[in-house]
């Protein structure tokens, strides 16, 4: 708490817990194992609620909207046995994603790009996803080659450039 100038204990003894913080700094994304299984959900601090959302994946596979309600997400279309989230950052694991749009509110979740069916031929491991100003062109770095990707929110994904050194694109038009 910054205002009080108070720390106050929220998580603890969830096992390869990983949490993204909303714009706001009113919810949490967050994503561990646990007896079950993997979790994620998200944590609102007001009523100091865990809920979980409709998918699973990492936390820091995902991104915030200024809303504070919809994130955006690279989920694996299988999680793999191994010590997520450990094995991935070190590249012991690798996953293939599809993108999700999330409402943290109503827990609607729809997949807006799937690599399959865009025939591309190229898998995505999203990581380091962020928006662009205008909140309308959601950028990715695909882990499994360290190119940019660009996903124009009402469009699908403009694959990176063959002939551009740099690994980056540009929005799809």
């Amino acid at each position: 708490n910054l205002k009080a100038k108070k720390n106050q204990l929220v998580f603890s003894g969830i096992p390869g817990l990983t949490t993204l913080v909303s714009p706001n700094g009113q919810k949490t994304l967050y994503s561990g194992n646990t007896s079950q299984g993997p979790v994620f959900g998200v944590y609102a601090l007001a009523d100091r609620f865990f809920d979980r959302l409709p998918v699973t994946t990492l936390a820091e596979k995902c991104v915030w909207s200024p809303d504070n309600i919809t994130i955006y997400c690279g989920v694996p279309q299988r999680l793999p046995v191994a010590a997520l989230p450990d094995d991935w950052y070190q590249g012991v694991v690798t996953l293939s994603d599809n993108i999700w749009k999330i409402d943290t509110a109503t827990k609607q979740a729809e997949i807006i790009y799937n690599p399959a069916t865009a025939r591309l031929g190229q898998e995505i491991d999203a990581t380091n996803l962020f928006l662009d100003r205008d909140k309308t062109v959601l950028f990715l770095t695909n882990k499994l080659d360290q190119q940019l990707w660009a996903l124009t929110l009402e469009r699908a994904f403009t694959p990176p450039a063959a002939s551009n050194s740099g690994g980056t694109t540009t929005p799809a038009q």
